[in-house]
């Protein structure tokens, strides 16, 4: 049994080695040509042919893995195994400060290498800046970069260093200051380290700290005075600008150390001269011209407030103003609301308002009153805030009381025009009349306290002793002594018996003594006395009327007569800065009462009559005896255009001579007129039907005579 088996397994060997070897061979170059074939297999080993039937492992060259485990089969190879793949060498290593990218192969794998690249500001220090994947790994060392480090800067002992000015690298800051406040730094204040260790920042030159010095500015429209090189701290600098130019600002220009700098302070600047405008201004406030807000020296505007402000230092509401060479207004162009300051007048008592409140607008009223011996002006118990200031002015006026003169009685004592608050005044009464009396100034006049009574007949006796009389009839004639004379004219008189008196009968008075004060044209002459040398001295007191002046003060009586010194007509004299009435505008009347004189100051304002506007200044003033230019006009004007005929837009409510609108009928399609404002009346260049008419006919047309159309539109 066994020798059976044997043999049969011999014959099964043989018969496959028989049919193995009847299948073709296989070669190296069938392989070499085979489609998995590359380059990567290692064929050193094998053989150039290969019979059928034959297996053959091929491995691969140094630097890969797989093998292919190949048998041939009727002449063709056939495999089984894994290609040849690149042996991986895994993550080349991270350097710091640099990255890597590949520079060969596409992955970390046997043949590819890496080059590695130094972030800025660090460099290479490694001989090689590269790693190669080699079959049993990275070869070399991961590369090494260091930070570039500047060199160190030396500075001087009065520098103050901040930062690290020996050892930087790429990337630090050093700041200098000075050590002392009486320096200033020069050249460089902060250097950093480049990326290439190169300090950056000293363009200016290396940090030093030198005393406080200025050197002469270059001043654009300006220049410097004088050849100083450099200025010490606080030391001022004296420049000036070209013609057209001022300083920009008024102070003076100093070298001032600010910070870690000397700097002129404030820096000097030469402007062009200009007049500025402040704008926009108050409501209702024009200028002329206008749409500017600066100009040149010699330019004009005109400003205009309205209502209810004035232009300030003038207190009128209209002012031309000239820009002049210092880029000053000559009148500041401001308009500013009218008010009134709480007066400080002596002459107050009470002023009821509030210290809070002490500015009034303009119609503001205060009730107020007057010290003991004056009274408010002119009856009223409120004063007023006016364009003027306030009103009444002055607001208190002294209480006096005009002498009291009576048929019946004579004052005792000092005869004076005019008396004060609670002056006593004490008459007696004239023969005819028994009695005597006393009249009190007060507040509202004079205050009586007893009257005269009248003695019924005529008595022929109680006259003065130096009287001589005799009575014919109800005449009685008087002449005095020798050594006296009539108080009035003349050395004798009659009386006629009127109520039980003698009206006309005169008192004697010594020949040396002087009569009654003689009638002073444009004045008054008040009767008095005065004490010279021991003895009273008769006297007249001079008091002339508003706008004349007193050649002399008194006169005197001499001998009898009073010493005129001239004719009665040179006493009372015109004011040389007094002017006559003002001068006559054709429609126009003057708001203030007339008079004969205007003292110098005073003025006058002109109003139009209806229909008529001004034009010019409406006021005048007297000016040392001469009224200012005259350039007063009124002017007719036309009121808006009243035409139910007309389209139109009327932009204003009063039209000058000359003025022109446009107008359309409303019945003429497309026909444009025009109407001309001419002396109060409108002159229309084309009629106009009224709708009432042409709804009234077809074809007919009737006009209207320019005249009559006017009169019917704009009235006389």
């Amino acid at each position: 049994m066994h020798v059976t088996t044997t043999s049969c397994i011999l014959l099964l060997w043989m018969h496959t080695l028989t049919f193995v070897k009847s299948q073709g061979a296989c070669t190296l170059e069938d392989f070499k040509k085979y489609h998995l074939y590359d380059g990567n297999f290692d064929i050193s080993g094998m053989q150039a042919s290969y019979p059928g039937g034959r297996q053959v492992k091929v491995g691969c060259n140094v630097g890969y893995s797989g093998f292919f485990k190949l048998l041939c089969v009727e002449g063709k190879w056939q495999h089984r195994g894994t290609n040849c793949q690149p042996r991986s060498c895994g993550h080349p290593g991270d350097a710091q400060f640099a990255d890597f990218q590949l520079r060969k192969g596409d992955d970390f794998v046997f043949g590819s290498e890496v080059v590695y690249t130094c972030h800025k500001g660090f460099q290479m220090v490694s001989r090689t800046n590269f790693r190669r994947c080699m079959a049993e790994g990275w070869d070399g060392v991961i590369p090494v970069c260091e930070a570039q480090q500047c060199p160190s800067i030396n500075v001087p002992n009065n520098v103050n260093v901040l930062g690290d000015a020996e050892e930087a690298t790429y990337g630090n800051v050093v700041r200098f200051s000075c050590k002392s406040s009486n320096y200033i730094m020069k050249g460089a204040r902060e250097i950093y380290c480049d990326e290439n260790g190169d300090w950056k920042g000293l363009e200016d030159g290396n940090p030093t700290c030198e005393v406080v010095k200025c050197e002469p500015p270059r001043i654009k429209n300006g220049f410097v005075l004088g050849d100083i090189k450099e200025y010490n701290e606080r030391e001022i600098l004296n420049f000036e600008c070209n013609l057209q130019h001022k300083r920009a600002q008024e102070l003076p220009s100093r070298c001032t150390k600010t910070g870690d700098r000397a700097e002129w302070i404030p820096t000097p600047e030469c402007e062009e001269i200009k007049c500025e405008l402040t704008l926009p201004p108050l409501q209702g406030t024009t200028y002329e011209p206008a749409h500017r807000s600066r100009f040149s020296p010699g330019e004009k505007v005109t400003v205009t407030c309205e209502e209810r402000y004035w232009i300030g230092r003038t207190r009128t509401r209209s002012v031309e103003t000239t820009c002049i060479e210092d880029g000053q207004w000559s009148v500041r162009p401001v308009c500013q609301e009218v008010t009134c300051i709480r007066p400080q007048d002596r002459l107050l008592s009470r002023w009821e308002a509030s210290w809070r409140d002490e500015t009034k607008k303009l119609g503001d009223t205060v009730r107020y009153t007057c010290i003991s011996g004056y009274r408010r002006k002119d009856g009223v118990t409120r004063a007023t805030c006016t364009r003027d200031g306030w009103e009444p002015n002055p607001l208190c006026e002294e209480i006096k009381c005009r002498r009291q003169q009576f048929n019946n009685a004579d004052i005792t004592g000092k005869i004076q025009a005019e008396y004060r608050y609670n002056d006593r005044v004490q008459y007696n009464c004239r023969r005819g009349y028994e009695g005597s009396f006393t009249l009190t100034c007060r507040e509202d006049g004079w205050h009586r306290s007893n009257e005269c009574t009248a003695i019924t007949g005529c008595p022929t006796t109680s006259f003065d002793r130096r009287l001589k009389v005799w009575q014919h009839g109800d005449k009685l004639y008087f002449r005095c002594e020798d050594g006296y004379k009539p108080l009035s004219k003349g050395w004798w008189g009659e009386a006629t018996c009127v109520h039980g008196v003698w009206s006309g009968v005169e008192i004697c008075i010594e020949e040396q003594k002087c009569r009654e004060a003689p009638e002073i044209p444009n004045g008054e002459g008040i009767l008095g006395n005065t004490e010279r040398h021991g003895q009273t001295q008769e006297m007249i007191f001079i008091d002339c009327n508003e706008g004349y002046s007193a050649k002399i003060e008194e006169l005197i009586c001499r001998d009898g007569r009073w010493d005129l010194n001239g004719s009665l007509d040179d006493i009372c004299k015109s004011n040389h800065d007094n002017c006559s009435p003002p001068p006559k505008v054709e429609n126009a009347v003057i708001t203030t009462c007339y008079r004969k004189q205007y003292p110098s100051g005073s003025e006058v304002t002109y109003q139009c009559r209806d229909k008529y506007t001004i034009e010019g200044n409406s006021t005048l003033k007297c000016t040392a005896g001469e009224w200012k230019e005259l350039n007063i006009q009124c002017i007719l004007y036309c009121d808006q255009l009243m035409d139910e005929s007309l389209d139109f837009r009327a932009e204003k409510k009063k039209y000058m001579t000359g003025e022109i609108i446009e107008y359309q009928c409303k019945n003429r399609t497309g026909i444009i007129g025009t109407a001309t404002c001419q002396h109060g009346k409108w002159a229309k260049a084309i009629e106009c039907e009224a709708q009432s008419q042409v709804h009234g006919r077809d074809s007919q047309r009737q006009t209207v005579p320019l005249g009559e159309l006017d009169r019917a539109v704009v009235g006389p």
